[in-house]
Formats: C-alpha cells, structure tokens, sequence
C-alpha cells in the first residue's frame, strides 16, 4: 500500500507529534500486520515554507512482500513537492517471459532535467489539447469552483 497519507506519525517520523487520526492508521496498520517500506525520517516532501522535510508519503507491505522489496530510494527533483518513491519487487516464480525492460534500471541523477523542463515547456506550448479553450475554461479557478458546486452548469 503506498500513497500521499497526509499524516505525521513517530512511527515514519521521529520528529513529528501525531496528527489527527494517525493513532488510529497506525492502530489499523498494526491490526492488518503491515510494516513501514520507508526509511524512518527520510522526508517525501517538501515547501519553502517549511522548516524541514515531512514524511507523507508512505509505503507498507505484508512481512512477506517487504522482503522482496529492493532498490529503496526517494527521488526528490521530480517538479513536485511530493518526491518520487522507487522500489523494485523482487518476485519468486520462474519468469514466464523474457521482458528486457525488467533489467533495465534508471539512475534519475543522471538525467538532463534542464533538456526535460524545455522539452515539456515546448510540448505544452504546441498542445492542441492544453492550449483548447475548453481546457483554459476549466482551468479557470471561478468556473472550476462553480463546476464543482453546480451539477446544471454546462461544460463549454
């Protein structure tokens, strides 16, 4: 199980005082025997505005399965204030097809991410789909905010 849980907890930070409702994900968690894939303190997140790296985004697994896990690793310059999770299950059946994309593993530091950010500025600039009026409608905060309090109002 691994998402964006929102909540502070000892547990996956040792220095967070718990939020409301992590006793009770931690009680589940125990009570569903699922373990912590994080590393203990290592933050997932991140703003300006705070003082240190949070701890939101987490992974658990049964005991079995966090064996197999493999290859652990936060990826923290992927344009997000959430930083990427990275793992690799190992399985243990016979593999019943060749798959080279399996061997293959991406180091994201090497990565030409001046060359991404253009390449992805470029591509949104010459979208058919992002730059359609219907598209520049929706994103308009107003008519987001009515969209979503108004089930009458027409999508243009």
């Amino acid at each position: 199980m691994l998402g964006d849980f929102n909540t502070h907890h000892p547990w996956w930070d040792p220095l967070a005082n718990p939020t409301q409702g992590a006793d009770q994900l931690v009680e589940w968690l125990d009570d569903h025997k699922l373990e912590l894939v994080n590393t203990p303190g290592e933050g997932t997140f991140f703003r300006p505005n705070l003082a240190r790296l949070s701890v939101l985004d987490l992974a658990f697994t049964t005991s079995t399965l966090t064996s197999r896990i493999k290859e652990w690793q936060i990826l923290p310059d992927l344009g997000s204030d959430h930083f990427g999770i990275l793992f690799t299950i190992i399985g243990t059946k016979i593999e019943l097809v060749s798959n080279p994309t399996q061997l293959a593993h991406f180091n994201t530091d090497k990565a030409n991410w001046d060359l991404f950010a253009s390449s992805l500025q470029s591509n949104i600039a010459n979208s058919r789909v992002a730059n359609s009026q219907e598209y520049t409608t929706i994103l308009d905060t107003d008519y987001s905010t009515q969209l979503l309090q108004n089930d009458d109002l027409p999508i243009t």
